[in-house]
């Protein structure tokens, strides 16, 4: 019977002649690419470098030349262009709608920090506070023409207008941050606020089947809206974004 030393040493040499033969693969400040059937020349080995998505063979540590490979002869992987994303519909000739904005509560006494809200278009002022709404659309069609901001209040609704139910609509230059605050909006020198668009009166309606146009808006791939009780006037009004109740968009194509 061989000595146990006999046996061990052959395994051991497979093993080590295997790991000579894979080719050498070094990551350095990213992800390992997949190597597909890429063969490194001789002298040279596999880096992939998050900073530039370098991925392939090289003579020197790519991604401590600022992940580029200085030769460019030596085989690199191109990963497969992904699937187009599909435009957004427009159905042509016809009124277009869109109902699902994203909704964000704005305090002036806040300040810098966001106001929470439930679904509900909320804006309301007193004397000592002021609430007001930030309301984006987003991937509105390119070939969109004829947009106009509107808004409705259905039956099964949430609806409250108090006081001066009117609201102040005004376009943002800039869009919003994922959380928008009264400073953000009203920052010195940034001018966030645009032009107004309309300000509509919601007392004296009630819930039913009929919207309400605010005004005409520029069309644009994302847009956004500030919300908000006139200056100086104190009121509420209240109404919940859902079964298509609320501010909502209208175009064409």
């Amino acid at each position: 019977m061989p000595a146990p030393s006999q046996l061990v040493i052959p395994s051991l040499l497979f093993f080590l002649g295997a790991a000579q033969a894979l080719p050498a693969i070094n990551v350095n400040g990213g992800s390992l690419h997949s190597r597909t059937t890429i063969e490194c020349p001789a002298g040279s080995q596999w880096y992939t470098c998050a900073q530039t998505n370098f991925a392939g063979c090289c003579t020197v540590d790519a991604c401590h030349n600022h992940g580029v490979c200085p030769d460019p002869r030596l085989p690199t992987y191109t990963p497969p262009n992904p699937s187009p994303v599909d435009e957004p519909a427009c159905t042509a000739g016809m009124m277009n709608q869109r109902h699902d904005p994203r909704v964000d509560g704005v305090s002036r006494e806040m300040g810098d920090t966001a106001y929470p809200i439930d679904n509900i278009v909320n804006n309301w002022s007193t004397k000592d506070a002021v609430v007001g709404q930030v309301i984006t659309f987003s991937d509105i069609p390119a070939n969109a023409q004829n947009c106009s901001l509107s808004w409705a209040a259905y039956d099964g609704s949430t609806f409250v207008a108090e006081g001066e139910g009117s609201v102040s609509v005004f376009e943002l230059n800039s869009l919003p941050t994922m959380s928008p605050t009264w400073n953000t909006l009203h920052a010195p020198g940034k001018n966030v606020i645009g032009k107004q668009v309309g300000s509509p009166a919601f007392t004296g309606w009630g819930v039913g089947d009929r919207a309400h146009s605010v005004g005409p808006v520029d069309c644009k791939p994302d847009m956004a809206f500030f919300t908000r009780i006139p200056e100086g006037k104190e009121g509420r009004v209240e109404i919940q974004h859902s079964g298509g109740s609320g501010w909502f968009l209208e175009f064409d194509c």
